[in-house]
């Protein structure tokens, strides 16, 4: 990555005025195109047309300096097919979101919540005995990049969805319902330790879905006053996100002073196109081989199942198609351009016309999941509604967190459902037992 850290310091040293201009207008262009879909200043979808404007700029950038800014047309296309659709939707409802919770919640069985958190408890256990806990190394973000390593995926992919599941149904259930005093303590406990799994991964942007769990609770019904406490609560969470960023950049940085953290804050920020800067300013559409689409969106869960080798993530093998350097498991994300690209360059425009459809329809509608599934349906409806707007950072990574949150679902149903059988079995016999 040393060749987008000079690229990041040709700009910072050199055009830093311009690239954060333009960054700012690229975030403003989106935001007119979205507005009436976001619900908070906490809401992901604001954070990802924040970012997404510095990954344009970056484009910009590459453009600028090659003095070819047919990289910046194609990408500045792509975005606004992949955001156009918005114009077509309705504004995302939180009422009807909250009417619905609360409907299926009065229904709940918190022994099946309590069992999900025990797994989840369980199982983070055994990897911080085992593996250690990265934010407590020396170097936090290698440490990361390993930890699930040696036989430790099933606790990745438990860790994908069940921390903010159970932060999301603890925090609802203590803004919205009664609970005695033992059940409130119970769902303090699991909302603390929850959060703490989250942190102890040491990865600088864990405390943002915290923050997007709260404000979400607290946009659902915004005359509650127990909602406004939580309202409150995310601006605090959010203060002590970017003070945990500030901690883990210190660390980092080997203790270095302000000038030195604020530089690698700019470097992260540039750093948010890095797969932009790798894919256009090394021409390498023509280096990588092309990806069949229905393949590449069941690889998650086929490798899950060990049908197919996990293969290295698309970021990884753009770097390596650069540098040379061997294939690791880490790298930047596979963004939808580049994936789509690789699909077919002819078509996707219109892809990303299809994906942004998808996007906003998913992000408005899957409050169904929980009519239809209960509690079960709240698990998926929370590890795909906070990250939807990896449909287009990286897709593998939003398709592993529902591939993960469904095979939770399907283990704790059946477990469930073999259990009540087995106790009405047990009763029958005892019932057809000769007295």
């Amino acid at each position: 990555m040393g060749l987008l850290v000079e690229f990041a310091l040709l700009i910072i040293e050199n055009h830093i005025s311009f690239y954060l201009f333009f960054a700012f207008l690229f975030f403003l262009v989106q935001f007119i195109l979205v507005k009436k879909h976001i619900y908070s200043i906490f809401d992901p979808l604001l954070l990802f047309i924040f970012f997404n404007g510095f990954s344009w700029a970056t484009v910009l950038m590459v453009s600028k300096i090659n003095n070819n800014y047919s990289y910046f047309i194609d990408l500045t296309v792509f975005n606004l097919c992949f955001l156009l659709p918005a114009l077509f939707f309705n504004k995302f409802n939180s009422r009807k979101l909250h009417n619905v919770i609360l409907k299926n919640t009065m229904r709940f069985d918190f022994q099946v919540f309590y069992t999900i958190f025990i797994i989840l408890f369980l199982s983070t256990l055994i990897l911080w005995l085992t593996r250690g806990i990265p934010i407590l190394s020396e170097n936090p973000d290698r440490a990361k990049s390993e930890y699930y390593e040696g036989g430790f995926g099933v606790v990745r992919y438990i860790h994908f969805v069940t921390p903010l599941f159970c932060i999301f149904f603890s925090v609802y259930c203590l803004t919205y319902l009664k609970n005695n005093v033992f059940r409130k303590l119970t769902l303090v406990i699991i909302t603390c330790f929850s959060i703490i799994v989250m942190l102890s991964v040491g990865s600088k942007a864990s405390l943002l879905p915290v923050v997007f769990v709260f404000a979400l609770v607290g946009n659902l019904d915004i005359n509650n006053r127990n909602a406004k406490r939580i309202r409150l609560l995310s601006r605090i969470i959010m203060v002590g996100a970017f003070l945990f960023v500030g901690v883990v950049l210190f660390i980092v940085s080997n203790q270095a002073g302000l000038d030195q953290i604020l530089k690698l804050l700019m470097i992260r920020m540039i750093a948010f196109g890095d797969a932009f800067f790798f894919w256009y300013q090394y021409d390498l559409e023509r280096k990588i081989e092309s990806i069949n689409l229905l393949i590449y969106l069941l690889s998650p869960l086929l490798a899950m199942f060990r049908i197919i080798e996990q293969e290295y993530p698309l970021g990884s093998q753009l770097v390596s198609a650069v540098t040379g350097e061997d294939l690791v498991s880490f790298g930047p994300n596979g963004q939808l351009p580049i994936v789509l690209s690789l699909v077919s360059p002819y078509v996707k425009y219109v892809l990303a016309l299809i994906f942004g459809v998808i996007f906003f329809y998913i992000r408005n509608n899957i409050y169904i999941l929980i009519k239809i599934f209960g509690l079960f349906g709240v698990l998926i409806f929370i590890g795909i509604f906070l990250n939807i707007t990896y449909i287009y950072t990286d897709i593998l990574l939003l398709l592993s967190m529902a591939y993960s949150s469904i095979i939770i679902f399907v283990f704790i149903y059946l477990a469930m459902v073999f259990l009540k059988f087995s106790s009405s079995f047990k009763v029958l016999s005892n019932e057809n037992k000769p007295k």
